[in-house]
């Protein structure tokens, strides 16, 4: 997936029109029991949906059976499956997203990885902007505050922290210039950002921790997604 100068991060776009019953399959026994936890079909879906795509991009690109790559979502802090999402056994990086209708798949070889995908329409997100806003940024626009909160999102899944991280500590430079992220003496080295614009309705951002130069690919799903193999042998192993 890489070239010695620039390096490629696919990002994976699916809307929930393009489930299928198969994809269902693709879960393994951990991921079923917590489909089953939650309450709204939505919910359901796009976690179902995201889980199956990332096996199927996984798959695609070692040449491993979409059903027997394994997720890995330890908890560093208390052991639950719900930390940083990885994938044991290849050199793959990767992310999850999902909002409104929308699922995205962020997957390179770069580095660590994080995506984030809101609906324009999230108004304020329901936060006070001191929670979000390090102390030199500013709003001038409707949507400033959305893409911030989408950048900064995509810093924490990317190393890791999630939802450890205080935003207000985060400093992603202006929301109508490209983004950056810095440290109280500039520019941070090895971080490589982007705001995204999946769908019309929709922002975005990616962060890949790495050096090298990154170009990003937009991909729609659907193509993949219609091609859900059948269950090689047995269920998809539990994570362990």
């Amino acid at each position: 997936m890489t070239s010695p100068e620039v390096s490629l991060c696919q990002v994976w776009v699916a809307d929930l029109a393009m489930q299928r019953p198969g994809h269902r399959s693709l879960l393994n026994s951990e991921e079923q029991k917590h489909r089953q936890s939650l309450r709204r079909p939505v919910d359901r879906a796009r976690f179902t949906l995201g889980a199956a795509l990332t096996r199927l991009v996984a798959g695609t690109a070692s040449g491993e059976p979409a059903d027997r790559v394994q997720i890995l979502r330890r908890c560093p802090r208390c052991g639950g499956a719900h930390g940083k999402p990885q994938l044991p056994g290849h050199r793959l990086h990767h992310s999850v997203s999902h909002a409104g209708d929308l699922v995205l798949v962020a997957m390179t070889d770069a580095g660590p990885v994080g995506v984030d995908v809101e609906p324009i329409d999230s108004g304020n997100l329901g936060l006070p902007t001191d929670l979000i806003l390090h102390p030199t940024e500013s709003l001038s626009a409707p949507g400033d505050l959305l893409t911030y909160w989408c950048r900064k999102e995509s810093v924490v899944k990317a190393d890791g922290r999630g939802m450890f991280a205080p935003f207000s500590e985060i400093h992603v430079g202006r929301a109508d210039r490209p983004p950056v992220l810095s440290d109280p003496d500039g520019q941070r080295q090895g971080v490589q950002m982007f705001d995204l614009e999946p769908r019309p309705g929709y922002l975005g951002a990616i962060t890949v921790l790495t050096t090298t130069p990154i170009t990003i690919s937009m991909i729609d799903a659907a193509p993949l997604l219609r091609t859900t193999p059948a269950p090689t042998h047995g269920p998809t192993p539990t994570n362990r």
